[in-house]
């Protein structure tokens, strides 16, 4: 493998082995995102953001290339899903690709390692999250929830207008979610927020606080945990026992992981023995970009998964 490859919602992220990550940008097309909730929502358009995107670090790809890419996946791709991912990577010109489940990546990419047993990984990205328990690198249990960043900058347009009769553009939106979302009732943090009165059409300013942003944030998360707990709760008796003994680890990352108060709000809220860590934002394209490095560990990850 040569490279990696992360398509999210909003970005795409590439890997180079031996150099690490050498791009990543919005993953609009003509307007457009070719990927919803982790789904090629376009092919066509799916297939063109990856060759330009390779094209712009100067890699053209055609079906004759020799060119081998790790892409990162959501892991509860069905049938159709993934011969749609199949489809496009292949009319990009990528004949030879392997996938990789995201979560997985993400637990690679925050140092989870072979013989650290069993963890559980939560990505949480711009179109949902996925979450897995792992065990020996491969996933016991695990399942993806639509709940992720689209949906907390949506739950804050709304509130932005029924409480503060303003209208923000969907970029100026993220920018303060990414500002201000917390998960501690008490932070004071707050970003000024530029818009439109719905009304008289003129401009207008408000401040955005952490305590508001608490408000929209928090049952958004509060579901991450509901699914936490119904994947933990489906794993069979072996693994539980091993759980109850050794503890849990349990690793974070993706884009929206970068919330204030993350790590405590899991730890209050898992019932469990567990350790958390919450680490990059990009920690799935830096665990997939890490199994090009190790051929053997590659393999044995896709066998497994």
């Amino acid at each position: 493998m040569d490279y990696a490859v992360y398509l999210g919602d909003r970005n795409i992220a590439i890997y180079k082995k031996g150099q690490g990550i050498v791009l990543n940008k919005s993953s609009v097309i003509n307007d457009e995102y070719p990927i919803v909730g982790g789904r090629i929502s376009n092919i066509e358009f799916a297939s063109k953001l990856i060759k330009d995107s390779f094209k712009s670090l100067g890699v053209g790809l055609t079906v004759y290339s020799k060119t081998k890419v790790l892409f990162c996946v959501p892991c509860s791709l069905e049938g159709t899903e993934i011969a749609d991912y199949k489809r496009a990577v292949y009319c990009s010109g990528v004949p030879n690709a392997e996938f990789v489940p995201a979560v997985v990546a993400g637990a690679l990419g925050n140092g989870y390692k072979l013989n650290d047993g069993v963890c559980l990984s939560i990505h949480i990205g711009e179109g949902g999250t996925d979450i897995a328990v792992i065990a020996n690198g491969g996933i016991v249990v695990g399942g993806s929830i639509s709940e992720g960043g689209l949906e907390t900058t949506t739950e804050l347009a709304k509130y932005m207008e029924e409480k503060h009769k303003i209208c923000v553009n969907e970029r100026a939106i993220e920018i303060a979610r990414n500002e201000v979302q917390t998960l501690l009732l008490n932070n004071e943090i707050s970003y000024k927020v530029t818009g439109v009165d719905p009304e008289s059409g003129v401009s207008k300013q408000f401040w955005l606080t952490g305590i508001e942003s608490y408000d929209v944030v928090m049952p958004i998360y509060s579901k991450i945990v509901k699914a936490s707990k119904q994947i933990l709760a489906e794993l069979p008796r072996e693994i539980i026992e091993k759980i109850e003994n050794d503890g849990l680890s349990v690793y974070v990352g993706g884009e929206c992981s970068n919330v204030t108060g993350l790590r405590e709000f899991l730890m209050a809220n898992l019932d469990m023995n567990i350790a958390v860590d919450v680490h990059s934002i990009n920690s799935s394209i830096n665990g997939a970009g890490a199994l090009l490095d190790n051929q053997t560990f590659l393999k044995q990850i896709l066998s497994l998964n």
